[in-house]
C-alpha cells in the first residue's frame, strides 16, 4: 500500500474518531424524532415534537436561558420593549370578584382618551357582566377583543351611576420612566411635589427608549432648576445593557475614554467587552442619590454599580438582587422561534463580581450593598403598599388623584389591619403553646422553675413586642416611604455641598 494512502487512512480514522460523537448523537436524536412521527400512537405535530426538544434543552441550563416558540416571539419582543396592544388599562380585580377597578389609564391611550381614570371600576364588557373568571383573567379578555371596537359599562369613582363608553384597541407603548406624579396636562412631573428643589426619576426597566425619557426628564429638571435628584432603581428587573451604559454615561463625571462602566467576560475569565464612558456624553451633574433594594437586578445593577464605583451618587436601600449574567437572544430560522441564552457575566467597573452564585452567603462578593442600609420592616407587605402608592401616585391624573389615593391608602391601612389581627391571633396562640410546654417541664423538673420561670418572662416580654410590631405605613404623607425619606434627608446634605465620600464615610 503507498504510503500516502496509509495516512489518508490514519487521518481519516482519526477524524472519525473526532467527530463520531457528535455525529452520533445528531444522528440518533433525528431518528428519534422521525421514529416517534412514525410509530407513537398519538404523534405530535413535527413543530410541537421540536419545541418539545427544544424546551427540554434549556431546562437543563440555567433559569435565565429559555427558548421561545414562534407564536411566543412578537409578546417576547413587546415586553422586552414595552410594546403592547390593547385599550392601555392597568387594572386588577375588585374585592367582590364581580367588576375590575381602574389601577391607571396608560397617558394618550384609547382608555386615557375615551376618559377612564384611576377608581373607576368596569362593570361588563360588550354588554355582558364580568363573570370570576373574566375578572380574573382581564387582561387575556381585552388581548383577545384586539383590531375591535370594545363596549364597557363603567362606574366612575366618584359617580352612582354606570356609564357606557366605547374604545377601540390600539398599539399602545408603556413609559419606562416615571416621575413623582402626573399634572392636569397629562405631563410627567419629575419634580417632588413637596420639594421643588429635588427631582424624583424612576426607571421601572431598560427597554430601547429609556434612554430617551431619561434625557427628557433631566432635561426638564434643568429647566425648573432642581439641585439634586432621587433616582429610583427599586424593583426594576432589568432590560438591555447598553441602554443601562447610556444612562450611566450621562450621568458620571468626568468620564473619559479609558473609563470602564461594565465588563462582561467569559467563563474562562476572558473579556469580551469593555463598555467604556464618553466625556461628551454627560447631561446632568446634579448631586444623585440612588435607591435599590432586593429586586433590583441586571441591568440596574450596573447603573447602582457604576455610580457607586465612581463616587457619583450615594447609594441608599437594601441590598440588590445579584443578577450579574446577561444573555444573548438568536433568532431561528424558518420562523422557528428563538432563545435566550447566558453566555456571559458582568462585572463593576472597581472589578467586583455582582452574581449571585448558587450557596451565596451574605458575607460573599454579589450585588450592590447601598452605603445607607434602610430595609423596610416587614418587608413583603410593607413594600408592596409602599410599590403601589408610588406607582398610582406617578400615573394618577391629578384631576382625581387624591380622592382615589386618599380612598386607596384607606383600603390599605383596612388591610394591614386585619393582617396585624391575624398575626397577634398566630403569635398568642403560639405563646399559649409554649406556655404550656413550659409548665409540663416545670413539673417534671422542679429544681429548674426558678430558671424556667426567668425563661418565661424573657419570651413574653419579646412576643409582648412582637405583638405590638406597627404594620401602619410609615414615612410622611403623600409618600408613605420611609427609604425615600432617608434618600431626601442624605441629598440635601449633597446640595449643601458635601461630597459623596464624605457623606458615605460619616455613616454611623
Amino acid at each position: 500500500m503507498p504510503r500516502l494512502n496509509y495516512y489518508l487512512i490514519i487521518f481519516s480514522f482519526l477524524f472519525y474518531l473526532f467527530c463520531s460523537s457528535v455525529t452520533l448523537r445528531d444522528r440518533i436524536l433525528i431518528d428519534t424524532f422521525h421514529r416517534i412521527e412514525r410509530q407513537s400512537l398519538s404523534p405530535p405535530s413535527s413543530r410541537q415534537l421540536f419545541e418539545g426538544a427544544m424546551n427540554g434543552m434549556f431546562k437543563t441550563l440555567d433559569k435565565y436561558s429559555y427558548f421561545t416558540p414562534a407564536a411566543g416571539k412578537k409578546d417576547y419582543n413587546d415586553l422586552l420593549d414595552n410594546n403592547y396592544e390593547g385599550i392601555g388599562l392597568i387594572s386588577s380585580p375588585s374585592d367582590d370578584k364581580k367588576s375590575i377597578e381602574i389601577i391607571y389609564p396608560l397617558l394618550d391611550s384609547p382608555a386615557y382618551q375615551a376618559g377612564l381614570r384611576s377608581g373607576d371600576k368596569v362593570l361588563a364588557v360588550n354588554g355582558k357582566n364580568l363573570t370570576e373568571n373574566q375578572v380574573e383573567e382581564f387582561s387575556a379578555l381585552i388581548k383577545s377583543l384586539r383590531d375591535s371596537e370594545i363596549e364597557m359599562t363603567i362606574l366612575p369613582l366618584d359617580k352612582t351611576e354606570p356609564i357606557k363608553i366605547t374604545i377601540q384597541t390600539a398599539p399602545l407603548n408603556i413609559d419606562s420612566v416615571e416621575g413623582d406624579s402626573i399634572d392636569s396636562d397629562g405631563g410627567r412631573n419629575f419634580i417632588l411635589e413637596n420639594d421643588n428643589e429635588i427631582g424624583y426619576i424612576r426607571i421601572t426597566s431598560f427597554s430601547r427608549r429609556t434612554a430617551d425619557e431619561f434625557g427628557d426628564a433631566l432635561r426638564q429638571l434643568y429647566t425648573k432648576q432642581a439641585r439634586g435628584l432621587i433616582l429610583d432603581l427599586r424593583g426594576n428587573p432589568g432590560g438591555y445593557v447598553n441602554i443601562s451604559v447610556e444612562i450611566a454615561k450621562m450621568l458620571l463625571q468626568s468620564v473619559d475614554n479609558t473609563k470602564i462602566i461594565v465588563s462582561t467576560k467569559y467563563k474562562d475569565g476572558r473579556i469580551k467587552k469593555n463598555y467604556y464612558g464618553n466625556e461628551k456624553s454627560q447631561i446632568c451633574s446634579l448631586p444623585i442619590v440612588a435607591l435599590i433594594d432586593g429586586e433590583t437586578a441586571s441591568a440596574s445593577e450596573i447603573l447602582a454599580a457604576a455610580l457607586q464605583d465612581y463616587k457619583r451618587a450615594v447609594i441608599v436601600g437594601s441590598r440588590s438582587f445579584g443578577k450579574g449574567v446577561v444573555q444573548e437572544i438568536y433568532d431561528l430560522p424558518a420562523n422557528s422561534g428563538a432563545f435566550q441564552l447566558t453566555g456571559v457575566s458582568y462585572w463593576r467597573p472597581s472589578n467586583k463580581n455582582i452574581h449571585k452564585y448558587e450557596n451565596a452567603t451574605e458575607n460573599d462578593e454579589w450585588g450592590v450593598v447601598p452605603d445607607f442600609k434602610c430595609k423596610l420592616e416587614l418587608q413583603k407587605w410593607r413594600t408592596r403598599a409602599i410599590d403601589s402608592i408610588r406607582t398610582r401616585r406617578a400615573n394618577t391624573v391629578c384631576e382625581n388623584r387624591d380622592l382615589y389615593l386618599n380612598s386607596y391608602i384607606k383600603n390599605i391601612e383596612q388591610e394591614i389591619e386585619k393582617l396585624r389581627i391575624e398575626f397577634n391571633k398566630l403569635n398568642k396562640s403560639e405563646k399559649n403553646e409554649n406556655n404550656s410546654t413550659e409548665n409540663n417541664s416545670e413539673k417534671n423538673n422542679p429544681d429548674n422553675s426558678a430558671k424556667n420561670n426567668n425563661t418565661k418572662n424573657e419570651s413574653n416580654g419579646d412576643s409582648a413586642q412582637e405583638n405590638n410590631i406597627p404594620f401602619k405605613l410609615q414615612g410622611e404623607s403623600p409618600y408613605f416611604d420611609p427609604q425615600l425619606d432617608k434618600a431626601i434627608e442624605i441629598l440635601k446634605r449633597l446640595i449643601s455641598g458635601e461630597s459623596v465620600l464624605e457623606v458615605t464615610e460619616s455613616k454611623e
